[in-house]
């Protein structure tokens, strides 16, 4: 939840993080998360450490976006680990 972002909550997700929302689907090379999973150095990556995301999965993410990001309804938050 770094920055305000959370990505298991639709409203929160099309809300945004704390400076705005972070997809475009008019023009998606422009959205935050298409550039944080391309690691680029205007933005925080994603993920934060390790590897980036493999060309096939960043093509299927701008793809999404493309397609205006949607999202369930609803999401199935798993429990708390005891």
């Amino acid at each position: 939840m770094k920055g305000g972002l959370r990505l298991d909550d639709r409203d929160a997700f099309k809300k945004g993080s704390d400076v705005g929302p972070v997809v475009d689907a008019k023009n998606p090379k422009s959205s935050v998360l298409l550039k944080a999973v391309r690691h680029d150095e205007s933005v925080e990556r994603m993920p934060p450490t390790g590897p980036k995301l493999t060309d096939a999965q960043i093509a299927d993410i701008e793809k999404w976006i493309v397609a205006g990001a949607p999202m369930p309804a609803t999401t199935t938050k798993k429990p708390d680990a005891a």
